[in-house]
């Protein structure tokens, strides 16, 4: 090879690494600002949001250190306000039981709602439908009038859906009616702090 087809050959292989360098920046650059974002549009405060996510971890922590739990269940932590959701699928009674005890003993947890099920774990495709259900559902938050989409976290196990946040009972009512009718909704848990 000559001598200016390999500085060519340099200056394109640069020129490439520059660019997928730079995809990286981005990437964290756009991710760093939708997570501004989330944290900026969130009701509750800053504070309350790192507790929040403080917790969920510990939580999670728990259950996975239990042995049984972690290898025969499938179990979720969702921490809204200081409050743990438990969704998922448990083989047994007692296995659910111990996941609850185990949410309650994580010290400043307010409550508990347990809403495991007893049977095997969810198929895959079951969990993408789940995916699939919470985006439609946030969708439908997000153009409706009566609630801010903000306000209400949407989660999504085996086709049932589970909305959190702190709403007015019109609120509330508003974003249930929003979620009911989407192809796939078994049903709407209601796991709000109710405002006066």
């Amino acid at each position: 090879m000559q001598n200016h087809q390999w500085k060519n050959l340099i200056k394109l292989g640069s020129t490439l690494a520059v660019i997928l360098l730079l995809q990286g920046c981005v990437a964290a650059v756009l991710g760093g600002g939708a997570l501004a974002t989330k944290v900026a549009t969130d009701p509750r405060t800053t504070g309350t949001q790192i507790d929040d996510q403080t917790l969920e971890l510990r939580v999670a922590d728990a259950l996975r250190k239990d042995k049984q739990l972690d290898e025969q269940a499938h179990i979720s932590a969702i921490v809204y306000n200081a409050r743990v959701l438990l969704v998922g699928q448990a083989p047994s009674e007692d296995l659910r039981e111990v996941a609850t005890n185990l949410a309650r003993g994580v010290k400043d947890i307010a409550d508990v709602y347990e809403q495991i099920e007893i049977g095997p774990k969810v198929t895959f495709a079951q969990a993408s439908k789940d995916t699939w259900i919470t985006t439609q559902a946030k969708s439908k938050l997000f153009v409706n009038g009566n609630v801010k989409a903000t306000d209400v976290k949407v989660v999504t196990e085996n086709g049932i859906v589970y909305l959190l946040g702190r709403l007015t009972q019109a609120q509330a009512n508003a974003a249930v009616d929003a979620v009911r009718t989407i192809n796939g909704v078994k049903k709407v848990v209601r796991v709000f702090t109710y405002l006066n």
